[in-house]
């Protein structure tokens, strides 16, 4: 028998199709409910709107990502001896790279979430709290790597981390939202030249990048 979270993410996942296939304009709450295998009353059992559907959408994929992230990551995350630098330019290119391959569909999502919030104050207020949370979870394991690549002399150190931290994370995001508009391939390199670019600019020594990396 299916649970409430088995029929919520049957819904949402139902809903992401439409709205990929669609689009969010065009895509009814009976287009869901009969992609969703179940009724419209169903649906709203679980989403009080089409908006509150799409955001749900967005967050799923977050935390899709977010987990392909962890589990490409995770040998080295719990390998103590990995060197602080490759522990941060894996991180970086990792996160890059996983985002960038998603497709233009899936980063879609994400923009009409932006365009609907822009005229609903109270989708615009719950995305701000749902992202300002991811926002501080990667400003805080950015601003983790930097200190711990830092404290053992091989990034620069610079008075401010909090602002490394951002920089970083808005360093990601701004590709992001660049490869929406002008797609640029393939992903894994535009990933790895970003990443090495940045962490020249973090190292004491630049010029001893793949020496590190090696």
């Amino acid at each position: 028998m299916p649970t409430t979270s088995d029929t919520r993410d049957r819904i949402t996942d139902a809903a992401t199709r439409c709205f990929k296939r669609h689009g969010f304009s065009a895509s009814r709450i009976a287009d869901i409910a009969t992609e969703a295998g179940t009724g419209k009353g169903t649906v709203y059992e679980y989403f009080r709107s089409k908006e509150d559907l799409l955001l749900a959408s967005c967050l799923r994929a977050c935390r899709q990502g977010e987990a392909e992230i962890e589990t490409l990551l995770e040998r080295l995350r719990d390998d103590a001896s990995t060197p602080p630098v490759l522990l941060a330019h894996e991180t970086l290119r990792t996160v890059l790279t996983v985002h960038l391959a998603r497709s233009r569909d899936d980063q879609r999502l994400f923009s009409e979430l932006s365009t609907v919030a822009a005229t609903n104050h109270e989708l615009a207020k719950r995305m701000a709290g749902e992202f300002h949370r991811k926002l501080e979870q990667w400003r805080e394991l950015s601003r983790t790597l930097y200190e711990r690549a830092r404290d053992s002399g091989d990034f620069r150190d610079i008075e401010d981390p909090d602002a490394v931290a951002r920089l970083l994370v808005a360093l990601v995001d701004g590709v992001i939202w660049q490869s929406l508009i002008a797609p640029d391939r393939p992903e894994e390199e535009i990933a790895q030249r970003i990443t090495d670019t940045a962490m020249r600019m973090l190292l004491a020594e630049p010029e001893r990048l793949e020496e590190y990396l090696a």
